[in-house]
């Protein structure tokens, strides 16, 4: 079962892929570096999504177990 910030995070990580690959277009070099921030900007939102649901599993399980 994946959870909505999982999905959310890959979907994330989609766009970040698809923005580096505009950024190495050879035509788009003078909106290069704006589309690589924003990539890294995507997987840092995906990083932190992802950090979120590990917790909310992790809170999940003890609350369970008690």
């Amino acid at each position: 079962m994946l959870t909505d910030e999982i999905e959310t995070a890959a979907r994330y990580r989609l766009h970040a892929k698809e923005l580096r690959i505009c950024a190495a277009d050879k035509e788009a070099r003078d909106i290069q570096q704006p589309l690589l921030k924003l990539a890294d900007d995507y997987e840092h939102l995906a990083d932190e999504l992802e950090a979120i649901a590990c917790r909310n599993l992790n809170d999940r399980f003890w609350r369970e177990t008690d």
